[in-house]
């Protein structure tokens, strides 16, 4: 019953969660130890997302996100 009134779209996260979500909500699921993961989600996003995300970050994180975007190139 619950799944039904929430519906299916709800139980998953989609890039559009990401550009939604507050700029706090963004640092708060971030960690350092993800970041190749989150460069690979951000390398195969679309530009206004990934400046979206990044702007949510302070500068080292940020730069640190975008640097590792870069390594793995356009995707």
């Amino acid at each position: 019953e619950e799944f039904a009134r929430l519906g299916l779209r709800r139980l998953r996260f989609v890039f559009d969660d990401l550009a939604a979500m507050d700029p706090r909500d963004l640092r708060e699921a971030y960690d350092d130890e993800d970041i190749d993961l989150w460069a690979l989600a951000m390398a195969g996003a679309s530009r206004p997302l990934r400046g979206r995300v990044l702007s949510a970050f302070p500068g080292g994180p940020s730069s640190e996100l975008r640097r590792a975007v870069e390594r793995i190139g356009p995707y």
